[in-house]
């Protein structure tokens, strides 16, 4: 099994990350940022490994963009300045 390597993460978004784990029941959930990000990679893993395994329909040509992960991550940006 592969060691350990550091990897770093965006300032904002360990601030959130933190602020996030130490409300509530969130502290027992998630205990470390290093164990929030572990589950959060892997249960996006498992939904594009679900995804890619997905037979595509035939009569469909184009993907639709709005269920890939940086469609997401720009929605949620979107809707961060409506705020």
């Amino acid at each position: 099994m592969p060691k350990d390597v550091p990897v770093k993460i965006d300032s904002e978004l360990k601030k959130r990350i933190e602020e996030l784990i130490s409300k509530g029941e969130n502290r027992f959930d998630y205990p470390s940022v290093k164990n929030f990000i572990d589950k959060a990679v892997l249960k996006l893993l498992k939904e594009l490994e679900k995804e890619e395994n997905k037979p595509s329909p035939k009569t469909e040509k184009r993907e639709d963009k709005s269920s890939l992960p940086q469609a997401k991550l720009e929605k949620k940006e979107g809707r961060k300045g409506e705020e």
